[in-house]
């Protein structure tokens, strides 16, 4: 029976190719799609799950009397939480303020010099030896720990970096950074942590390095015993069955006795839920987007459902061409059951060409979903995972019930309809063709909506004026190996060196810029003025070191006062007791008028400082955040230099400055970035949501398009008859076009109509989550449901023109 109807279903596809055709696409480009989204969600959803003690971490985090939670913790948090507590079996700190330069030598830095050297910044940290002990890394060769001082481990990718082919056990990496030079012995190579990993280092340095004091160059805010730094990521591992409501309550408790005057509070956050967090509303910091993931998830499932009711619609089209058959076959006893079979084969045989169908288009369109989504996305590295079993049941049980439902409905035809030919049981579906219609394009209109909001707000953030002048300003990064005294006469020569360059408009020394990559030096509170009351102190600040040059080189508007000198810059804070603030500092600290902050003295913690400047706002960080409370401290600092340059001849300009930096610098690697390519790197999760909702509304259109093609073909194919006799009697060409295009053009009006209501809360929901965002105008939506009809008007309207202009008499001579 089952070859039979195979064999039968086969029949019925080649005698209606056009019908499988589509009904095979539309299913195809639905699977793909949906299947490449849900592969970067399953990703997201497995961060940090690979680890065996998974359950059994916990990220430590601080949260302030105001609210605001941060993962940064004293360093000495976490070993006294184990010395307390029992319920604490171990813990782990890293510390990823480490950046610099590191070089690599044999078995000892008796060499000339180094093999090679690079300059470090995301992939390396301090760590304690029992991170390797907590969280799970393969090792490749050696001993992968850093239990004793002087020692690191690196990733195999990292070994070849170095070390190309050669054994890196027993080698020497020298790092140099904020904590001086010092030489680390190669212990052991671990594999590269996946990409499902939050932390992801492949330089990992002993921390029981900075237990000597002599180590910290003089950095004690790094102390490993320190309580009034936060600048840690801690993590412990809790026994079972702890009840963590009530030992975060233990734990602050204790706290209270040991610093009396501390208002923080210590928060504990599964492992398992620091990437995504527990819902929409946590408020612990986490490093996914929860509501990225849910937003993809829709669109997963509606692309998906797209393509079901495409199919449903093409199925029931033509299926009820077929009623006679079904009257004939039940007027002769067939059971219903056994006339819905041959329905329900064709569905199982459509779905599986479109998923035959859906492979090739999967590697087609992967290198387009991985460049919008920003990560690699292998659908076929899902085998052997429970995501994609689900995935596949989600897929066949969809197909299965709109199959069952075609079937179902196909074969209740009763034999009395057959009398009727077709008009009658093609009535009964029309009504549920007309809805899916409807929700298709209802869910089209959402996505172009959606589209041109995000896109909309996307270009408002990176066209709105950010209160300074990011134009032509080249940042390079500063030298940090070498002799102190040496590096700071070079540094010296490289200023007077740009000074005589006539394209170098401006230029700065500062450890903090606006973007992405340096958002501020640190943020603290303790700050008073005369009109300041005793919770204004407890309010935190953004610090900002900063020379005499940033303010002109950056082009930010002074308010009110002076810029601060070259002379405060040498002198640093400290010795120069001066400071600016910014316009929402300044109201911060009591000041009902900024500009009246100018001249006046402010206290900070035991020290009086004056206030020589009031900047005018602006924008250090996106446009999804609010203009923090900014003071900017002098200092000389050489982390990042800002160049703006000239607009002419910049190849050249670029070729000089990598000249001069070599020259004075060689042992140090030449690396530099745009400042206004640094700071739209904030805006990236909203340009790829921006994207990807883009690319899904040309989907959704798509995939509606081919369910409105095969109904207007069936529609003319049904009308016929009818076409041919209105032609004889006088009918037009135009009359007979609006009177196959007009009822379907309805159905996109109310779509229209159901949808905009609908993107309008969602779209507004979203905006919601910026400081600074657009207006939802009315013609967003006249133009989106503008986009439709036009569409839907040329995919039905050229199949209409052509069936009215059909020859009448050759239409009625084959009826």
């Amino acid at each position: 029976m089952f070859s039979t109807l195979f064999k039968l279903s086969l029949r019925r596809f080649r005698q209606n190719p056009l019908f499988s055709l589509l009904q095979i696409g539309g299913l195809a480009l639905g699977i793909a799609t949906a299947l490449l989204l849900w592969t970067y969600i399953s990703a997201e959803l497995s961060f940090n799950r690979y680890h065996q003690k998974t359950e059994q971490l916990y990220r430590i985090l601080i949260e302030d009397k105001d609210g605001t939670i941060s993962d940064y913790t004293p360093p000495a948090l976490a070993p006294w939480l184990k010395k307390e507590f029992p319920e604490v079996q171990n813990f782990a700190r890293t510390n990823s303020n480490s950046e610099g330069v590191v070089s690599s030598f044999g078995t000892s830095l008796n060499e000339d010099k180094p093999r090679n050297a690079f300059r470090e910044v995301s992939t390396i940290a301090y760590a304690d030896g029992e991170l390797f002990r907590l969280f799970s890394f393969e090792s490749k060769s050696g001993k992968v720990n850093i239990d004793r001082a002087q020692e690191v481990a690196i990733s195999e990718s990292y070994a070849k970096k170095y070390f190309g082919e050669d054994d890196p056990l027993g080698m020497t990496l020298k790092l140099n950074n904020q904590f001086g030079a010092l030489p680390y012995t190669i212990t052991g190579v671990f594999k590269d942590m996946p990409e499902t990993s939050d932390y992801r280092f492949d330089l990992l340095f002993s921390l029981r390095t900075l237990e000597n004091p002599a180590n910290l160059n003089g950095n004690d805010w790094a102390a490993l015993d320190t309580w009034y730094s936060a600048s840690y990521a801690s993590f412990l591992e809790l026994r079972d069955g702890i009840a963590l409501d009530r030992l975060e309550q233990k734990i602050n408790a204790g706290l209270k006795k040991v610093l009396p005057e501390n208002e923080s509070r210590v928060r504990l956050q599964p492992l398992a839920e620091m990437h995504l967090g527990k819902s929409n509303d946590d408020p612990y910091p986490t490093f996914g987007n929860r509501s990225l993931i849910l937003a993809l998830g829709a669109i997963t499932f509606l692309i998906l459902f797209i393509a079901w009711a495409n199919y449903v619609n093409l199925s029931t089209a033509q299926g009820y061409q077929q009623v006679q058959n079904v009257g004939i076959r039940r007027t002769i006893g067939a059971t219903r059951i056994q006339v819905a079979a041959p329905y329900f084969m064709d569905s199982l045989l459509l779905t599986a060409f479109g998923v035959l169908i859906a492979l090739p288009l999967i590697a087609a369109f992967r290198p387009m979903v991985s460049a919008m989504i920003g990560r690699d996305i292998n659908p076929f590295s899902l085998f052997g995972q429970s995501y994609l079993w689900l995935f596949v049941a989600v897929v066949l049980l969809g197909t299965a019930t709109a199959g069952a439902y075609i079937a179902w409905l196909l074969s209740g035809v009763k034999p009395v309809q057959m009398l009727n030919k077709q008009t009658q049981g093609a009535r009964s579906g029309i009504g549920t063709r007309n809805v899916l219609v409807i929700v298709q394009f209802a869910i089209s209109i959402l996505f172009i909506i959606g589209a041109l909001v995000m896109q909309r707000q996307l270009h408002f953030m990176q066209g709105k004026n950010l209160g300074m002048n990011l134009e032509q300003i080249l940042v390079i990064r500063g030298p940090e190996s070498g002799e102190a005294e040496a590096r700071k006469q070079n540094l010296n020569v490289l200023r007077s060196e740009l000074e005589k360059y006539a394209w170098v408009e401006d230029f700065c020394f500062t450890g903090c810029l606006p973007g992405a990559t340096f958002n501020q030096n640190f943020s603290t509170a303790g700050f008073a003025s005369q009109f300041s009351t005793p919770e204004d102190t407890k309010k935190s600040y953004t610090m900002a070191m900063v020379d005499h040059l940033f303010q002109p080189t950056y082009e930010i508007p002074l308010l009110a006062g002076k810029n601060l000198t070259a002379e405060d810059a040498r002198n640093g804070y400290s010795q120069s007791n001066s400071l600016m603030l910014n316009e929402t500092a300044a109201r911060q600290m009591g000041f009902d008028r900024p500009a009246e902050a100018a001249g006046q003295l402010i206290k900070w913690n035991d020290q009086n400082l004056l206030v020589k400047g009031v900047l005018k706002d602006y924008h250090n960080r996106g446009l999804q955040q609010a203009i923090e409370p900014m003071v900017f401290l002098p200092s000389t600092n050489s982390n990042l230099i800002s160049i703006r340059v000239g607009t002419e001849q910049l190849a050249n300009h670029l070729t000089q400055l990598k000249e001069l930096y070599n020259k004075l610098f060689p042992t140090e690697p030449y690396e530099y970035y745009f400042e206004k390519d640094d700071f739209d790197k904030q805006y990236l999760a909203e340009q790829r949501l921006g994207n990807i909702a883009t690319a899904a509304s040309f989907m959704a259109v798509l995939l509606s398009c081919f369910g409105l093609l095969g109904l207007i073909i069936h529609s003319i194919g049904r009308r016929t008859k009818e076409i041919g006799i209105r032609k004889v009697l006088g009918a037009s060409i135009a009359s007979i076009t609006n009177m196959l295009t007009l009822n379907f053009l309805k159905l996109v009006l109310i779509a229209i109509l159901l949808a905009s209501p609908i993107a309008w809360y969602f779209m507004q929901q979203w905006l919601s989550g910026f400081a600074y965002h657009i207006n939802l105008d009315w013609w967003i939506f006249a133009l989106a449901g503008t986009m439709a009809l036009l569409i839907a008007a040329i995919t039905v309207g050229v199949l209409s023109v052509k069936a009215a202009m059909t020859n009448p008499v050759e239409v009625l001579k084959t009826e």
